[in-house]
């Protein structure tokens, strides 16, 4: 259970606009929308390649073959809101491209092509070393991939705010308790650690919170053309990650 209550969300701004840029004419602007997509699906469509059973070079190559395409040939012109999920539809791009990547191998080797950004193999796979063995579901290892990129990038805009009010030491300690529900059994001791009264730590908690849904409710609405699909979303993120 996490510690949001279902409600109805205030929802920023729609941002397929970073899709529309990143399939139409080349540049910088095309390429630095691919690079904001390439920054939040890279690991988990490595991860989905790996545990398909591709080795750790045979998935970086594809992951960067696939972003290649899309600069170089428009692969994600077909990308369209009224489809579907962004992160739906870029995976099935990929495993379209998974099957048929002989047919298009020696066009782009490995370090050719107008990468975006290096993916950091060793990184992605020491991240994939730590994903759960066994016969998983590709498809859920995807998704959860998706899930914890995508709070990673909301945890590092909220440690970024935090740092330049001078509260980074703050940040970092309550962060752990961002997803439970209610009051940390620590509370006394937090308050200890931090120099503040009980009270002021459970306000910096809930506005804590309160920032980070705002965050994470941008964050997943990037992708989503209708309002109303923000709380579905939600629901998936958390089922993605177990909770």
């Amino acid at each position: 259970m996490t510690a949001f209550d279902a409600r109805r969300p205030v929802f920023h701004s729609t941002r397929w606009s970073v899709v529309a840029r990143a399939h139409g004419p080349r540049g910088d602007e095309a390429r630095e929308a691919l690079g904001q997509l390439f920054e939040t699906y890279s690991y988990p469509l490595y991860a989905f390649a790996r545990r398909r059973g591709l080795s750790s070079e045979e998935a970086e190559d594809a992951v960067h073959e696939l972003f290649a395409r899309a600069l170089e040939k428009g692969a994600l012109a077909g990308a369209d809101p009224a489809r579907g999920r962004f992160r739906t539809y870029l995976l099935t791009a990929f495993e379209h491209a998974l099957a048929n990547r002989r047919r298009w191998w020696n066009a782009l080797k490995r370090g050719g092509g107008k990468t975006l950004v290096a993916l950091d193999a060793q990184s992605a796979e020491e991240r994939y070393a730590s994903e759960p063995a066994g016969g998983d579901d590709p498809r859920a290892l995807y998704e959860a991939a998706w899930a914890r990129a995508l709070l990673a990038k909301v945890f590092e805009t909220l440690r970024g705010e935090y740092e330049q009010r001078g509260e980074g030491a703050v940040f970092e300690r309550l962060r752990s308790h961002l997803l439970e529900a209610g009051e940390p059994a620590s509370m006394e001791q937090l308050a200890q650690e931090l120099g503040k009264s009980v009270e002021a730590v459970k306000v910096g908690l809930h506005r804590l919170r309160k920032r980070f849904r705002a965050a994470l409710e941008e964050e997943v609405g990037q992708t989503l053309d209708d309002p109303g699909q923000l709380e579905d979303e939600l629901r998936a993120l958390f089922e993605a990650l177990g909770r």
